[in-house]
């Protein structure tokens, strides 16, 4: 349960707080200009978001861990990397002194990983001294230069990042360690707080100090994750095949940019990212591209760690393959495939099914819904008392937020519907409910209801949304996507790196989503039910916890 407080207070602190770092990086005028040589940004957007980031991931490693001498020199190595984005996004940093500081970073880092293994590995080969450090040295200032310059679309990197902590998170649970544990709960909450405001369109970008930052995280948990396996050796091959998107794409750079005699250090639009958006492929797809093959990399990590090591370095060359090429590969698909078969049976279906739909099927299967709802209510829980009371401040927070924001900006925050179906099942999982008592629907169970009914209308909904709304209209949203890539990363996780808890927590994430689509389904078709129906969202949970509190 502490790792789950860790996360919830990161998402809490993070969707409160990214506001008002918003407005005060406007007035102070830390912004990214629009820049049609560099940036894609058509407004003047605050950069430097990612400080809210790394001040929780740093304040929960130093409350939760627990031993600060055995983490001073990674202390020390996120303080130097901050403090260097930090210099960037505010007056500049030429890229010789980038690299020198990020050298000193790694050099401490290297010092935090030194007692933990004795020998160094890379592709199934043994490195001797002193090149191992070099070695691991390198790759620790790539990898936090990689991500740092793949940090050129909205969501892209806070996107990728929350994937990464998804694997290591996974493997810490797995394998006990602790820091890794606190060190990705907590950037994973923080990160799908921040989705909320960087994911496309975004209102805030990570900055210098959030890519740098993170790229120093993903590097140090990758790391982590990979001595979990063998207390005695690093290997090497785990956090480049996890990693692969980034490195892949900036070695492809730094071969282009060599071959056309450029300075590899100095930006420009050659990386990946860039050309997919030059390509006319829209924002969102063009991340849900890139979150695609993070994925991939990421279930062949877990491959290489769980299956034979060959069996992973394979699988990493088959997905880097199409990597290389998918400029390629999505420049002939534009060319070369149509959707001519699915327009005329999206035009061949009578009216009359969207009629019915609307009119009858969705009322009825909302009723039928509501009816598991009630069934999955949890009445009784061996949860204790504090942790319930936090659960219900949470809530009560989330639920002030969203009443000041609405009243603010007259924007509802959505994602949050995700968040509070999230808690109410994780207590309908670990509490007796009103199904455990009475057993309204005996046929079947409410968690195999709730599938059958959701899936079927989702997507009906979604194949037919123009003509079932009569207009064009964006359904899932940036953030959507990214949570969803997230989702499936997390059930090939667990079914690759068994637990029970692991596989119990990713039932709940995925039947979450599910009824958050649902819901955005009906505020869709009913938008005048939105309101009620996002509000309600926290109230029920917060009078069903205040039950629990006292029902004991």
């Amino acid at each position: 349960m502490s790792y789950l407080v860790v996360f919830f207070t990161s998402l809490l602190v993070t969707i409160f707080f990214t506001p008002y770092l918003i407005n005060f990086f406007t007035r102070v005028k830390v912004v990214d200009n629009p820049d049609g040589d560099r940036r894609i940004n058509e407004n003047i957007i605050p950069r430097m978001g990612g400080i809210i980031i790394y001040f929780m991931a740093m304040v929960s490693v130093i409350s939760f861990y627990g031993d600060l001498t055995e983490v001073r020199y990674f202390v020390i190595a996120s303080l130097v990397i901050v403090s260097l984005g930090i210099a960037d996004d505010i007056v500049g940093v030429n890229w010789d002194k980038k690299l020198f500081f990020q050298a000193i970073a790694a050099i401490f880092l290297l010092f935090f990983l030194i007692p933990f293994f004795k020998t160094l590995t890379f592709f199934g080969i043994s490195i001797p001294y002193p090149f191992d450090l070099f070695l691991l040295l390198v790759l620790i200032i790539g990898c936090i230069n990689a991500v740092n310059l793949m940090d050129g679309l909205d969501g892209l990197v806070s996107g990728l990042s929350l994937l990464v902590m998804c694997v290591t998170s996974i493997m810490g649970y797995y394998y006990g360690n602790k820091l890794l544990m606190i060190l990705s709960v907590s950037l994973m909450g923080s990160l799908i707080g921040f989705l909320k405001f960087n994911a496309y369109p975004a209102r805030i970008f990570l900055g210098d100090t959030g890519s740098q930052s993170l790229g120093f995280f993903l590097i140090s948990v990758a790391l982590l994750a990979s001595l979990d396996v063998s207390k005695t050796a690093l290997d090497l091959t785990f956090p480049v095949i996890l990693l692969g998107v980034p490195i892949i794409d900036t070695l492809k750079v730094i071969v282009i940019r060599s071959t056309h005699k450029k300075n590899i250090f100095l930006p420009d639009k050659s990386h990946l990212h860039h050309i997919l958006f030059g390509m006319k492929i829209r924002h969102k797809v063009t991340v849900f591209i890139l979150q695609g093959f993070s994925f991939l990399y990421a279930a062949a990590a877990i491959y290489y760690i769980r299956g034979p090591e060959y069996g992973g370095i394979i699988l990493f060359i088959l997905i880097t393959i199409p990597f290389l090429f998918v400029d390629k590969i999505v420049n002939l698909a534009q060319q070369r495939v149509h959707s001519f078969y699915l327009r005329d049976l999206y035009a061949k279906i009578p009216e009359v099914f969207i009629t019915l739909f609307v009119k009858f099927l969705l009322p009825i299967m909302s009723l039928v819904l509501l009816a598991v709802l009630i069934e999955l209510i949890p009445v009784k829980s061996d949860v204790g008392n504090y942790i319930i009371m936090l659960s219900i401040a949470f809530i009560v927070l989330l639920l002030m937020y969203s009443i000041v924001n609405y009243q603010k900006n007259k924007h509802i925050s959505e994602i949050l519907v995700f968040v509070n179906l999230i808690m109410f099942l994780l207590y309908s999982n670990y509490s007796e409910t009103i199904h455990n008592s009475f057993n309204l629907l005996s046929f079947a169970t409410p968690r195999q209801l709730l599938v059958l009914i959701v899936i079927p209308i989702v997507v009906f909904f979604l194949f037919f949304r123009e003509r079932i709304l009569q207009k064009k209209a964006t359904f899932l949203a940036g953030i959507d996507l990214i949570i969803l890539v997230f989702i499936v990363l997390l059930t090939v996780s667990s079914s690759l790196l068994p637990n029970t808890q692991i596989v119990s927590i990713n039932t709940i994430v995925f039947q979450s989503f599910l009824l958050y689509i649902f819901y955005k389904v009906i505020v869709s078709v009913k938008v005048k039910f939105q309101i009620s129906l996002y509000y309600l969202s926290f109230i029920i949970p917060i009078i069903i916890l205040t039950v629990l509190l006292f029902n004991r």
